[in-house]
């Protein structure tokens, strides 16, 4: 990868479109303090939080460092990653999905499983009732904020379990090992299995459990600056990232800071969207229903 103060540039290229196109690297003999005119002090933060982390994903002793993809460059604002390899193939950034012609839309959500490979499961089977997911039921059977730890969380909506054994229940009848699932707004799938062989299937605390650890997992700078997504994209895991932060580390704020220290996480792409509602099986697989916090 050649820099513009590599290539023997003075100035900035007219053009910075392209993954893989840099800007120089930040000149040695400014100040420790100094910040140019335009730049986004939190595009900064995540950058040295990205950078961290991944200098982290790669030392033995990593305390409690958050694991994230290693990547060769942490990517920024002026050196846009390509298309992430591990996003599922049917998933389309906010922008793309609000510019794509209704005809377009249709057919790419009948090609969004394309992908899901040996998950589809064409098997009829029935939700255990908090799972039931209805557009027209004034409440939801369960109302679980994916931002917090299922086990934390002892009142869900309407279904309030009194014991852990009200979230061994099957999550669905008959029984299964496993369950692989979905969000229009998330570039990953969510995979569930059931958490010991002999327990008898997939179990409703399975599916709360995955659903919290799966999208708890922190993001890699290529997920981020990504020449997929646009700056108001960005701005908007921004703005999730924040008030996740501030949820998670409560009115403590060294809390908070620890928090932000982990980074962006995927449950951000949802944003405010985050309390999960049921589930809705689509070809196979089980789309992800959501609400707004």
């Amino acid at each position: 990868m050649v820099y513009g103060d590599e290539a023997g540039l003075t100035s900035a290229p007219e053009s910075l479109d392209g993954p893989g196109t840099c800007l120089a690297r930040r000149p040695n003999d400014l100040g420790a303090g100094y910040t140019p005119p335009g730049i986004d002090v939190t595009y900064q933060f995540l950058s040295s939080v990205f950078r961290r982390n991944t200098i982290l994903d790669r030392t033995p002793l990593r305390g409690w460092g958050v694991p994230v993809p290693a990547v060769a460059v942490v990517y920024d604002e002026h050196c846009l990653a390509p298309r992430p390899e591990d996003w599922r193939a049917g998933y389309n950034p906010p922008w793309r999905a609000a510019t794509d012609s209704s005809l377009s839309s249709l057919f790419r959500r009948n090609t969004t499983l394309d992908d899901a490979g040996d998950y589809v499961d064409t098997k009829k089977r029935k939700l255990a009732d908090p799972l039931v997911y209805s557009a027209t039921r004034p409440l939801a059977g369960i109302a679980y904020d994916m931002r917090l730890s299922p086990d934390g969380t002892r009142a869900s909506g309407p279904f309030k379990p009194r014991a852990l054994g009200d979230l061994m229940q099957p999550a669905v009848t008959p029984a299964t090992t496993w369950m692989r699932l979905f969000h229009p707004r998330l570039p990953w799938w969510v995979d569930v299995r059931q958490a010991t062989p002999n327990q008898g299937g997939v179990t409703l605390y399975d599916v709360l459990r995955s659903l919290h650890d799966e999208l708890d997992r922190a993001i890699g700078s290529h997920h981020f600056f990504t020449e997929w997504l646009v700056k108001k994209d960005r701005y908007a895991l921004m703005k999730a990232f924040k008030e996740r932060c501030a949820l998670q580390g409560g009115e403590v704020r060294s809390d908070v800071n620890k928090e932000m220290l982990k980074g962006v996480k995927r449950v951000d792409y949802l944003g405010t969207e985050c309390v999960f509602v049921g589930l809705v099986k689509k070809n196979g697989i089980w789309e992800i229903k959501t609400e707004h916090s």
